[in-house]
């Protein structure tokens, strides 16, 4: 049966979502391999069957969601799966629908929730003026406003990006707090 089968994906380095990834499987076999096998795993552990019984093989139009690929070997004598080769697909900024601001007593707390490889840094905005600049992660301060303000415009913009943006108005107090959870 076959032995020694790995996967190697031809064009390694950064793979931006929505590229062409080009894998090929290698493996020791007496008599030679009669037939590859794709499969991918996505983030979720979801099984997916490639396309292609080569081997070498293309994946169209990747997506973030992809996680690994690996081939199983065939031939007449048995079987052999390789390891998985992970996958490191880049992928611009996603708010999530679950970010919100909410007021509590006298503080505005907000949690905008983002997705994005690499890690985005996250720009806090109160009333179009730059407030915080966070790093990956949890991100806790607090604001005064204009008490002459009678709306506050909070939005977490994406890093880097076009300015698609999470945004609430609210009540403006006399302080506010603006919690970050990017």
């Amino acid at each position: 049966s076959p032995k020694n089968t790995t996967v190697t994906i031809i064009n390694a380095g950064e793979i931006r979502e929505g590229e062409n990834v080009s894998v090929r499987c290698s493996s020791r076999s007496n008599p030679e391999v009669s037939q590859y096998i794709w499969n991918g795993l996505t983030n979720d552990g979801t099984l997916i069957s490639l396309t292609g019984n080569q081997t070498t093989i293309l994946i169209s139009n990747i997506t973030s969601n992809m996680r690994s690929v690996y081939c199983t070997a065939q031939n007449k004598i048995g079987i052999q799966i390789s390891p998985a080769a992970e996958l490191n697909i880049t992928y611009k900024p996603q708010i999530s629908p679950q970010s919100y601001c909410r007021p509590t007593f006298m503080i505005m707390e907000c949690n905008c929730i983002v997705k994005a490889n690499p890690p985005p840094f996250v720009t806090w905005r109160l009333m179009n003026s730059s407030i915080t600049k966070s790093e990956e992660g949890y991100e806790e301060a607090d604001y005064t406003s204009e008490p002459n303000n009678l709306y506050s415009m909070y939005e977490c913009p994406k890093y880097e990006e076009e300015p698609v943006s999470f945004e609430k108005e609210f009540d403006s107090f006399e302080e506010e707090s603006v919690y970050a959870n990017t």
